[in-house]
């Protein structure tokens, strides 16, 4: 896979020497936010991370974003899109504080509080700090690996409450959104130059095997469409088929999971359907109950009354019939478990023309060989189909306005 590595990028070349201390300062809160967005991902541990410690995490990194007065080096459009997202997340959170309180207004806006402190992180520090930030990302990954393959070993969780009897549930011990970490550290790991060939292999081995069996259905999509690309752009620059072995390895592992069961007695999925029961697809690729449960909560969404002022802004003015306490959709107290539809909801026409531009604008080029961040993206895209993007994912969009020459060096 040598020809999938990019571009070294090193402290030299980056602008860490330009403000070395503003940029550690930046890096040890990127860790730190990482972490504290990933905790309640565990299974095994059951940790929740309170709201405050989330709304601290917010007030800290913005600091950190505004002592180095990125926007002096945005462009025009950078700054008019940002602008528009910083002002509905800022204003949407003080008017819910004013009228229904602190508790309430973090509860229902920590998801974007958080996502617009990552996308400034990333598109303040990227060309400082990402040749540091990118192996610290693919590490937590193989870490997030450890801790699943450790899990399926030797621990298994109660099965979810879910709709529909699938035993699968209950043999993930990494939520979905650590899942997908895996598969952005995968294609990161594919273009990380600073890796030998095999060590690049055995990573994109390991981490795609694992997302396997991790067993999350949206996670595999996003899976999927990263192979997909990434051998595309191989094949597009001439690569030949043994230096994409670990990307094809991974897609055969994938492939392996969903026929064993239907040609042998065994399965390599926990929870696989036992000899006893004859041949079968895996569970968690025939149980559809959680689709139907989502199409369910999308149409409680898309149907719901509001006014065109809610329509164009969401909540930003306050709850509303489709958002807030008072809301009467369906499961109103959680995501919509779709990207598209709660921002939608939550931050209006506005908020979602606002994010599909600076996606588009992240996405449309090919700055990298090969382009892993424009992958990424389009990945947790496929991923934020059926599911919020964790506000982590946030610092890869920031990244990628970055790299297109949104942001300077701070």
């Amino acid at each position: 896979m040598t020809a999938f590595a990019a571009p070294v990028q090193s402290r030299e070349t980056s602008g860490w020497d330009d403000r070395p201390v503003l940029a550690t300062i930046a890096t040890a809160v990127f860790v730190w936010a990482l972490l504290i967005t990933t905790f309640d991902t565990f299974g095994f541990a059951s940790t929740y991370v309170s709201r405050t410690r989330e709304l601290m995490t917010f007030y800290v990194v913005m600091a950190v974003v505004v002592s180095a007065l990125p926007w002096r080096r945005w462009t025009t459009t950078t700054k008019w899109l940002i602008g528009a997202f910083l002002v509905q997340v800022v204003v949407g959170f003080a008017f819910w504080s004013a009228q229904d309180g602190s508790r309430i207004a973090i509860n229902y806006w920590s998801q974007w509080l958080l996502a617009l402190a990552f996308l400034l992180l990333g598109l303040t520090f990227y060309r400082a700090c990402w040749w540091l930030w990118g192996p610290i990302i693919i590490g937590y990954a193989l870490v997030i690996a450890g801790v699943c393959l450790t899990g399926l070993l030797f621990w298994h969780s109660p099965p979810a409450q879910l709709n529909g009897p699938a035993e699968f549930y209950g043999d993930r011990p990494v939520g979905a959104p650590a899942a997908l970490m895996m598969v952005l550290g995968l294609v990161l790991a594919a273009g990380e130059g600073r890796l030998s060939s095999r060590v690049r292999t055995a990573v994109v081995v390991v981490l795609g095997a694992t997302v396997v069996l991790a067993q999350h259905r949206s996670v595999w999509i996003a899976l999927l469409v990263a192979l997909v690309l990434l051998m595309w752009d191989g094949k597009c620059r001439g690569v030949s088929f043994r230096q994409m072995t670990g990307f094809l390895a991974v897609a055969a592992f994938f492939v392996l999971s969903a026929v064993m069961p239907v040609l042998t007695p065994w399965s390599i999925l926990p929870s696989g359907p036992s000899a006893q029961a004859g041949p079968s697809l895996p569970d968690s690729f025939e149980s559809v109950g959680t689709f139907s449960w989502r199409l369910d909560m999308w149409e409680s969404r898309l149907t719901q009354s509001r006014s065109l002022m809610e329509w164009l802004t969401g909540g930003m003015w306050g709850p509303t019939p489709v958002w807030g306490p008072g809301s009467s959709v369906m499961n109103p107290t959680i995501s919509s478990h779709s990207m598209l539809v709660d921002l939608l909801s939550m931050l209006g026409l506005l908020g979602l023309g606002v994010f599909v531009v600076l996606f588009l604008r992240a996405t449309a080029y090919r700055w990298l060989v090969p382009p892993v961040l424009p992958i990424c993206l389009i990945a947790t895209a496929a991923f934020g189909f059926f599911y919020a993007w964790p506000s982590w994912a946030w610092v890869f969009l920031g990244a990628g306005l970055s790299a297109r020459g949104d942001a300077d060096v701070p």
